[in-house]
């Protein structure tokens, strides 16, 4: 109940006793209104015999519902209060449990982009190397393996990128599918399509693979990290 209707049940209570005590009260006037006054102690001893014995147990009837009531009232206020501490409990459990998750989320990420980095660097090394020993077939080998590596690296940050939304758009407030992050796939796939041409080529040229996007694609990587890192805090 709220305030006004626990007003409203007090408020019928008192009315309801008052209406029996003045009911007691009206049929003992009314059956002996003709009578004088007395003025015999016994006469009145027995009114108050009377009054004690009628009303003594409207008023203990009347205790027991208002002390009834009264307990109500605290054991509800009791349930409410644990019932909201249990909200509040509940709610700042989930926020933590919201945090690990970004948290865990941020982490796979970027594992998956310090792996594309090192693949990417790795791969520009044997590219050089490859430029300066004239395509040695065993250099040449290496540097194949490690385009191989980069393409297939590039493939999973991309894969990742494209479903982010769907697996991680309830964990975070960062749209994955803005301009960065839509720029960034772009860029992967330009990337993947020129270096599996290159190395579609019956000739391996080095000059050919597509290492233009790199420092773009580093770019946008580490804006779009920096973004949701922003996520990883408890907001009071």
């Amino acid at each position: 109940m709220n305030n006004d209707e626990n007003k409203k049940y007090i408020k019928n209570s008192l009315l309801t006793i008052a209406v029996i005590i003045a009911t007691i009260i009206l049929a003992y006037i009314i059956n002996f209104y003709r009578q004088d006054v007395s003025k015999s102690s016994a006469d009145w001893g027995a009114f108050g015999d009377y009054l004690g014995g009628v009303l003594n147990p409207v008023i203990a009837l009347a205790s027991l519902i208002v002390l009834g009531y009264i307990s109500i009232l605290i054991s509800r206020n009791d349930s409410d209060e644990k019932l909201e501490f249990y909200k509040k409990e509940q709610a700042e459990k989930h926020k933590y449990f919201m945090l690990e998750k970004r948290i865990e989320v941020f982490q796979e990420l970027n594992n998956l982009v310090e792996k594309t980095k090192n693949a990417s660097s790795t791969a520009r090394t044997h590219v050089k190397v490859n430029k300066v020993l004239l395509n040695r077939d065993d250099v040449q080998k290496l540097m194949t393996d490690s385009v191989f590596n980069l393409i297939s690296t590039f493939k999973g940050l991309k894969i990742g990128l494209e479903n982010a939304d769907l697996k991680y758009g309830y964990l975070f407030i960062y749209d994955f599918s803005n301009n960065d992050v839509t720029s960034l796939i772009k860029l992967l796939s330009i990337s993947i399509k020129g270096f599996e041409g290159s190395l579609s080529e019956e000739k391996k040229d080095s000059d050919k693979y597509p290492l233009s996007h790199e420092s773009k694609v580093k770019e946008l990587i580490s804006k779009i990290l920096t973004d949701i890192g922003k996520e990883l805090v408890i907001k009071e």
